[in-house]
């Protein structure tokens, strides 16, 4: 028997729980690193008592594929006209599903076999990503975001940086957006300033992906003796660093969700960006921005990338360095 409608306008009956152990539940999510590990948490409560599915980018596949109760991730990379989702609807339209979750209000998901169907809605720039999954699925508290590590991943990490027992500082001065990337000659003032006081023997990390490299270099040039691992580690080896960090420091990025994640102490720099919807989440956690606006509900950079660095450059390497001791102490 179906039960009341929720939050979400669904039935709450058809949540898992522990007397509904066997429900199939197709979870779509994200392409992006950043909103994909924001919804890790979710999926992972859904796991508790479900066979979940995931359908998510290639590049967060394996950030799913550890978690408890997921049995299988479907990745989409992304093709011309909407192939990725033609692909999905071939993956999942032999399973009758008793729930189907599209945080990307997909019209694939309405075609599916489905007992039910709970879409997220439009984005809420006024409320947390963690905080909009929740009330959507009817979560009494928000799950936060879940890195599962394994044996492989930390091994891995051992290879690159063996561990022996120091601290590392990590630094990820990439962003997706250049008006989100906080310039490159103060990361290495702050690298400089931070491990001549509060964080002596701590060896520094540089990373990033893609065009992140170009950026790392630079910094690395600057900073004898730092790591740089761009484009040199998957998610869960770089998780696998970060839960070895004393501090993390990066841009709005999806490294920075990832490194919160781990339970590692993470700044993030905001300039143009929107830290009501996208901070990282969690106790350790923090962010620096130059001035905030509360009222904000559209990411600067999306409108004027000039303006955007402009925000991004009134964020001091004093202002950081004054939130990053704070959150190392």
């Amino acid at each position: 028997m179906l039960g009341k409608a929720g939050p979400g306008g669904y039935q709450k009956s058809l949540l898992p729980s522990p007397e509904t152990p066997s429900l199939h539940v197709l979870y779509v999510t994200a392409t992006r690193l950043g909103d994909a590990v924001l919804s890790t948490g979710a999926a992972a409560r859904l796991g508790e008592n479900a066979r979940v599915t995931v359908a998510c980018g290639p590049v967060a596949a394996e950030l799913f594929a550890t978690l408890p109760g997921v049995v299988r991730v479907l990745s989409m990379e992304k093709q011309k006209a909407a192939g990725h989702w033609r692909k999905l609807w071939r993956e999942t339209i032999g399973t009758r599903w008793d729930l189907v979750v599209d945080l990307r209000n997909s019209p694939m998901s309405r075609l599916l076999r489905k007992r039910k169907l709970i879409s997220i809605g439009r984005a809420d720039p006024t409320r947390h990503v963690v905080e909009q999954i929740a009330t959507t699925l009817g979560f009494d508290t928000p799950p936060a975001p879940r890195v599962a590590l394994d044996d492989a991943s930390r091994a891995e990490a051992a290879s690159l940086i063996p561990d022996d027992g120091r601290k590392l500082l990590a630094l990820a001065p990439g962003a997706a957006s250049v008006g989100k990337r906080w310039p490159a000659a103060r990361w290495s003032e702050l690298a400089q300033r931070l491990t001549g006081s509060d964080l002596r023997d701590t060896r520094i990390v540089l990373l990033g992906a893609g065009d992140d490299a170009k950026i790392t270099a630079e910094i690395a040039a600057l900073l004898p003796g730092a790591i740089d691992l761009a484009n040199r580690t998957r998610p869960l080896v770089a998780a696998a660093l970060l839960e070895r960090a004393a501090l993390y420091v990066g841009n709005d990025s999806g490294l920075t969700h990832l490194a919160a994640a781990t339970g590692c102490k993470t700044l993030a720099l905001f300039g143009p960006g929107l830290p009501r919807r996208y901070r990282p989440w969690g106790a350790n956690a923090a962010y620096a921005i130059a001035h905030e606006d509360p009222q904000r509900t559209t990411d600067l950079c999306k409108i004027d990338d000039t303006l955007a660095t402009r925000l991004m450059e009134a964020l001091s390497v004093d202002d950081v360095y004054d939130k990053a001791r704070a959150l190392a102490a």
